[in-house]
């Protein structure tokens, strides 16, 4: 009898250490340089064990002054995390397909429509613990509609292991959102002299 126990309590642990996160926050949406205003938006987090994670935006409607354009579900799955200093840093680039949300009263979600061709690519740089979730989605439209979309989840509070900053001259190099260097020409978010471009 005591055996059955164990095994169930370490059944209900395994379970219970697989079990997904629901990060509920504003999310901003930048689209041609304008960024819209706060939107409540919830993103689920997923362990799915090897230290890899499946990051989802249901039921993802851009927002803007002519109205509401559903797009649908995105989800990236297989994103290694690596440790930071509190917190998990998620950091993937993957080809997707957006999935039909399932809101009621949305009869058409565009995501389908933008992947009837082939997938998608979609670069995700994220931040997480327990209690926090701050995410960068950049989902390039580049082929279908000449343009990016920046999604960003929160705000960015958590810390960096910098003590102190010091007024220095540029070093002219271009940097990707992790702090890597790239080509001036590099798809995607880049910094340069502390300012972002979304390069397509």
């Amino acid at each position: 009898m005591k055996k059955i126990f164990t095994l169930i309590s370490a059944c209900m642990l395994a379970i219970g250490a697989m079990a997904q996160t629901e990060y509920t926050d504003d999310m901003y949406v930048t689209v041609n340089d304008v960024t819209s205003d706060p939107i409540p938006a919830t993103i689920v987090v997923t362990p799915q064990g090897d230290n890899k994670y499946t990051l989802s935006l249901k039921n993802f409607i851009l927002t803007s002054e002519d109205g509401d354009m559903p797009v649908g579900n995105v989800e990236v799955s297989d994103i290694e995390a690596t440790e930071g200093d509190g917190f998990l840093s998620l950091v993937k680039t993957a080809d997707i397909n957006i999935t039909e949300g399932d809101l009621e009263g949305v009869d058409f979600w565009l995501g389908p429509m933008i992947c009837a061709e082939g997938p998608i690519t979609v670069d995700i740089n994220a931040k997480m613990s327990d209690t926090r979730l701050y995410a960068l989605i950049t989902i390039d439209l580049t082929e279908m509609l000449g343009q990016s979309i920046l999604v960003t989840f929160s705000e960015d509070e958590f810390p960096t292991g910098i003590k102190s900053v010091s007024e220095s001259e540029s070093d002219g190099c271009f940097y990707n959102i992790a702090g890597q260097r790239v080509a001036a020409n590099a798809k995607g978010l880049v910094i340069n002299n502390g300012k972002k471009f979304i390069n397509k």
